[in-house]
């Protein structure tokens, strides 16, 4: 009984036309023949991203096209590295603490009442709004029926823009008045509710706000 020859390449099979093999040719298959037949695949086609014809804009470093609805512009996209730098910003918390040197200084003889209550302090965050902490006394005598007493001002570029009104818990059983200027001047308003006795302390906790121009 003869021995079955196993085929070993490709241009042995029946349906392959090897007459054309060149590197760089694929085979194709021709309806009219019958045959799979090598040829050269069509040039002059698109060479780099850049040459099709629905992606615009200039290329450069970190930019992808993305689908605006009609073609793809170039954008420019956020890597990890943009994401890791956002989130290091964003987990940064940068307090500036009133009287402390290069700060805003305390006005009118107000001070931090000390321990164990917190120090006046503020922030900003990284969308522009204030945050103010601490308790703050006086210890001028005279100011129990006073209004207007500025406390301290805050930077240009912490200013809200326009003036704005808070309460605060002062002197255990009252509630003063905190009134912060469109130029950053945190002022005593004077005693909302409860005896109007000499300052011994007032809480600055519940002011807060964006900063910039309002309508």
């Amino acid at each position: 009984m003869a021995a079955t020859r196993v085929l070993r390449y490709l241009h042995e099979l029946r349906d392959v036309d090897s007459t054309g093999v060149a590197e760089g040719r694929t085979l194709v298959y021709r309806a009219d023949t019958g045959m799979n037949e090598y040829e050269r695949p069509p040039s002059g086609g698109p060479a780099t991203l850049t040459d099709l014809t629905d992606v615009t804009g200039d290329p450069g470093l970190n930019k992808s096209p993305v689908y605006d609805g009609v073609e793809f512009p170039l954008t420019a996209v956020t890597t990890q590295e943009d994401l890791d730098a956002i989130l290091a910003s964003v987990a940064h918390v940068e307090w500036h603490d009133i009287g402390a040197p290069g700060e805003p200084p305390f006005l009118s003889g107000f001070r931090n009442t000390g321990d164990p209550w917190g120090h006046a302090r503020y922030r900003r965050t990284l969308n522009s709004t204030v945050y103010l902490e601490g308790t703050v006394s006086n210890d001028d005598q005279t100011l129990g029926g006073a209004t207007w007493v500025p406390i301290f001002q805050f930077p240009p570029d912490c200013s809200p823009g326009a003036s704005l009104r808070f309460l605060g818990l002062a002197n255990d059983d009252s509630i003063g008045k905190l009134i912060l200027w469109e130029d950053g001047t945190l002022v005593w308003g004077g005693f909302a509710v409860g005896p109007h006795e000499p300052i011994d302390y007032v809480s600055l906790g519940g002011v807060s706000f964006s900063v910039g121009v309002h309508p």
